[in-house]
């Protein structure tokens, strides 16, 4: 859930006319007529800033980051199982392992 206090002062101070903002799921910005679509630009990027992702889209990113996508498993465990080369298997482990370092299951 956003801070919508800290979140309407933000705008404000940023020049964007508002009446408010409602912190629904997902938050909304009331924008007077007057707004351009510049100034709801900027608005949208503050508001995106508000938002928190949870961990595993975080964690998601990072493995697409660092190249542990579906395919890269399944090879390495290929490689692991049926080749007897754990080399793969292992190097991506200690990659999930370091990501789960990173973003654990309680951080947002």
């Amino acid at each position: 859930m956003i801070n919508a206090t800290k979140l309407h002062q933000e705008l404000v101070e940023a020049g964007i006319p508002i009446d408010g903002v409602v912190a629904t799921e997902p938050p909304r910005i009331d924008f007077r007529p007057e707004v351009t679509e510049a100034q709801q630009a900027v608005a949208l990027a503050i508001l995106a800033a508000h938002v928190p992702e949870d961990y595993q889209d975080k964690r998601e990113a990072a493995y697409v980051a660092q190249g542990v996508t579906v395919e890269a498993m399944i090879a390495a465990l290929w490689e692991r199982v049926v080749e007897d080369r754990p080399e793969a298997s292992e190097s991506l482990q200690a990659i999930r392992e370091n990501i789960k370092k990173q973003f654990p299951e309680n951080s947002t």
